[in-house]
Order: structure tokens, then C-alpha cells, then sequence
């Protein structure tokens, strides 16, 4: 009865272990899927954050660009008296304005303030003074537009 009841025993023993054994493997299952789904969740997270880095920085090298493009056709204008560095001038200027748009959708309202305090307000001045240095061009007196734009 002894032999019997210590096999038993030692059954019991293999099978609770076996269990336990089991059980720990389904908790290290759940805590690996737990932890993919959280690296997938942060990866997307980081990646929809990148591509908003990504498009301001695309956004500010067109800034500039097109801010110099301006700049140059308005120049050229007032300098050779050429109406078709207007039209350069015009749509480019459409282009810049529709970026400042996009910009200013994606801002807070704290960004959106200081953008516009510094950026924004700059450009509005300097496209004032091409707009009058354009206006003498298509006047026929591009000398009258060499004094805003130089």
C-alpha cells in the first residue's frame, strides 16, 4: 500500500508540475503578445510622428525656396522691366501661400501665434513691398520698383 500510495504521490507531484509548467508558459505567452502589440502600437505612433517631422521639414525648405523664388523674380522685374518675372512671380506666390495654409492647419494655437508673429507677418510685409515693385513693372516704370525690392 505504500509503494501504491507513494506513486501516486509521485504522480501527482508530475502532473502538478507539468500544470504549473504549462501555466507559467501561458502567462510568458500573453506577456509576449502583450508586449508586440505594445511595440506595434509605439512603432506606429513613432512612425505617424516622423512623417509629421518629415512633412514640416519638406514644408520649411519650400518656405524658403519659394520665399527666394519671389524674392529673385520681383528683382529680375524691377532690374530688366520683363512682365513675364510677374507671372513667375504670381505663380509661385500661389504655391507659398497654399504651404503657409498647410502649415498653419497642422499648429496648435500657440504655434500657430508664434508662426505667425515671425513668419508669416515677415512674409506679408515682403510680398507688400514685391507687390509694389510689381505694380511699377506692369506700370511701365520698373524704375519706380527698384527702390522697394533693393
Amino acid at each position: 500500500l505504500s509503494m501504491a500510495s507513494s506513486e501516486t504521490e509521485h504522480n501527482f507531484y508530475k502532473t502538478g508540475n507539468i500544470g504549473l509548467l504549462v501555466g507559467a508558459s501561458v502567462l510568458q505567452l500573453i506577456g509576449f503578445i502583450v508586449l508586440l502589440i505594445l511595440l506595434i502600437v509605439t512603432t506606429r505612433t513613432f512612425d505617424a510622428g516622423v512623417a509629421e517631422v518629415t512633412q514640416a521639414q519638406d514644408w520649411s525648405c519650400d518656405i524658403k525656396w519659394l520665399d527666394e523664388v519671389l524674392t529673385m523674380s520681383a528683382r529680375v522685374a524691377t532690374l530688366t522691366g520683363n512682365v513675364s518675372w510677374v507671372a513667375r512671380y504670381n505663380a509661385h506666390l500661389v504655391q507659398l501661400e497654399a504651404i503657409f495654409g498647410a502649415t498653419l492647419d497642422t499648429l496648435d494655437a500657440a504655434d500657430r501665434k508664434a508662426f505667425e508673429d515671425r513668419t508669416f507677418s515677415a512674409h506679408k510685409k515682403l510680398v507688400e513691398l514685391e507687390t509694389l515693385a510689381l505694380g511699377a513693372v506692369v506700370a511701365g516704370r520698373p524704375q519706380d520698383g527698384v527702390g522697394h525690392m533693393f
